[in-house]
């Protein structure tokens, strides 16, 4: 399906007016246009604005959410109800998983965690005000959370349903995309003064753990869900993945492309998958992959052909679907869903 868009500029920064500027010079038409996937995804939403970021599918794979606490049916692409939140603040949800039937999920403009069960009332509990929260995510177990803060820079390690176990580490100032491990013994993150360089830091002794350094700079960040092995997406186009024991460099795979136009590119988004067995990539080229982690072989590959950039990429807890977030010129933003089996047994 796709919905009419009443701008034809979706993100007001330079990058995306000299996007359209360009665009229009070289007769780049894509306003209102349908977009054109290869291979056909399962699903797809249409120019619905901001619903690219922080995909994530449900406990039984049949619905996806994003950061907006949006939900869409899987297959049939549908709007369904979420969460009673009014519109006003959906844009503040920090982060939300699914945990059972249950949807965990963090408001910032509250500063609270709340838990819905899809029927009943949401559940409540304050976090301590220790500092500006960046970023939250929930653990393996389904009723830990990992939340790291800002000013003082420090990570809390808490319930979801009282804080009287929550424990915090004080870590090092101006790290950027942090990841915190699923297990919660770890995490990821660029360093500020020197962003081809990774810190692993190790929770349970709060230390430094290891540095990776690469020769491009880092887009973006994975863990597998065993704390084994670390995935970065780079500006070079490349997905290197990495021993987190030792920092050592383990495969490189290759397959993205420049962007439109030539304004860069690079891999913005790195997704393993719930059995770790693969990886998947989005970048500026318009094309989501999936790897498979041992081989290196390319196992998967969708294309949007208007070559918007994919920002998000995630899968299915069965780790059969991968999703597509994407965002580019006038009404070319959205999200694809992929069998990834089926795909292959097509060719």
């Amino acid at each position: 399906m796709t919905f009419p868009s009443k701008r034809s500029i979706v993100r007001k920064s330079a990058h995306s007016v000299l996007l359209m500027l360009i665009g229009a010079t070289l007769s780049f038409n894509v306003f209102g246009q349908d977009v054109d996937f290869e291979p056909d995804p399962i699903m797809s939403i249409t120019g619905k604005k901001g619903s690219y970021r922080g995909l994530q599918f449900s406990h039984h794979d049949r619905q996806l959410w994003n950061h907006r606490l949006e939900c869409w049916d899987i297959p049939g692409g549908f709007a369904l109800d979420g969460p009673p939140i009014e519109p006003r603040k959906r844009g503040h949800i920090f982060s939300a998983a699914a945990q059972g039937r249950r949807l965990v999920f963090f408001d910032a403009a509250e500063e609270r965690l709340f838990t819905w069960g899809g029927v009943a009332p949401l559940a409540e509990r304050d976090l301590p005000n220790r500092g500006q929260i960046r970023d939250i995510r929930f653990l393996e177990d389904g009723e830990r959370f990992a939340s790291w803060m800002s000013q003082p820079s420090s990570i809390c390690l808490g319930s979801t349903r009282s804080p009287k176990a929550d424990r915090y580490f004080s870590i090092p100032e101006g790290l950027r995309k942090l990841e915190i491990s699923r297990t919660g013994k770890m995490f990821i993150a660029v360093d500020p003064d020197n962003e081809k360089r990774v810190l692993l830091w190790d929770l349970e002794k709060n230390e430094e753990r290891a540095i990776i350094r690469q020769k491009s700079v880092v887009a973006s960040l994975s863990l597998s869900p065993d704390d084994r092995f670390l995935a970065t997406g780079s500006f070079d186009n490349a997905v290197r993945v990495y021993d987190t024991e030792s920092g050592r460099q383990l495969k490189v795979f290759k397959g993205h492309g420049a962007g439109p136009i030539f304004l860069g590119s690079a891999v913005f988004s790195v997704a393993f998958s719930p059995n770790g067995r693969w990886i998947a990539s989005g970048g500026h080229d318009g094309q989501v992959i999936v790897w498979e982690v041992e081989t290196g072989k390319r196992v998967f590959r969708a294309r949007i052909k208007s070559q918007p950039i994919v920002w998000s990429v995630a899968f299915s807890q069965n780790s059969e679907l991968v999703a597509g977030g994407f965002e580019g010129i006038g009404p070319i933003h959205g999200v694809g869903v992929w069998e990834i089996e089926a795909a292959n047994k097509d060719k």
